[in-house]
């Protein structure tokens, strides 16, 4: 999934689960870290994480995964 607004708003949406908290993921968050998404054909996200990245390493934060759980999203 490409980022920008409207693709993190899908992303926090779907690790919300209808809590009430995707307002916190604000658009500076794409300033240091990036978001993977796992899209289903109507463009909901179904499995996700919050990623950032050094020279050396990827650490990934916030995983979701509505189905399979997250150690399937991580997998994937």
């Amino acid at each position: 999934m490409a980022g920008g607004p409207d693709k993190l708003r899908t992303w926090a949406l779907a690790w919300d689960d209808g809590d009430g908290y995707a307002g916190l993921f604000q658009l500076g968050l794409l300033d240091d870290l990036f978001v993977l998404a796992g899209l289903c054909y109507d463009g909901g996200a179904i499995a996700g994480a919050v990623a950032g990245r050094s020279d050396r390493s990827v650490g990934d934060s916030d995983v979701l995964a509505l189905d399979e759980g997250t150690e399937a999203a991580r997998r994937a």
